[in-house]
């Protein structure tokens, strides 16, 4: 197995934060708002679907596999967000969703690492991306998302991962 930087992924994650709230959503009118459940769940599983697909490309998968696992991990973020905030939604509120994806993906990424990831988080994983696919099946076809502009976005993630993965 390569060595890699451990806080590389870490930074790769809070680097692209601003990039993929700027290039997917608008910013509509500022306000406090209450987060909803199940836009958060979303986050959580997106963060959750990038941290296990960091993890393994760090350990030798296929890249192709990890573009596919962040776009499948945008669309679902993104459509959720479109779904649960409307098509404008409040730049403070996105943050804020972000913030969570991304604190996942640390956790995740964390837990690994620390030889913590156990049967119970395998469970989570799995029922994020069951969520994921449950989403497209039945939200997705009706959702009006830029996919190219997710897949753009989804693009410069992993090429940062890539970047920040490289051997010492």
């Amino acid at each position: 197995m390569r060595a890699y930087h451990p806080a590389g992924l870490v930074l790769a994650v809070s680097l692209f934060a601003g990039l993929v709230g700027g290039l997917a959503l608008s910013a509509g009118p500022a306000g406090a708002q209450t987060r909803d459940s199940w836009m958060i769940r979303a986050s959580e599983c997106s963060g959750t679907i990038k941290g296990v697909a960091s993890i393994l490309f760090a350990q030798g998968s296929d890249e192709q596999d990890l573009r596919n696992d962040f776009y499948s991990a945008d669309m679902y973020f993104f459509g959720a967000a479109r779904k649960t905030l409307g098509p404008k939604p409040d730049a403070a509120e996105v943050t804020a969703y972000i913030k969570i994806q991304t604190d996942r993906i640390d956790e995740v990424i964390a837990m690994f690492q620390g030889g913590a990831w156990n049967g119970e988080n395998y469970e989570d994983a799995l029922d994020c991306y069951a969520s994921a696919a449950t989403f497209f099946l039945e939200e997705l076809p009706d959702l009006n998302l830029a996919e190219a502009r997710i897949r753009k976005a989804s693009f410069e993630q992993v090429k940062l991962v890539k970047t920040l993965l490289r051997p010492n």
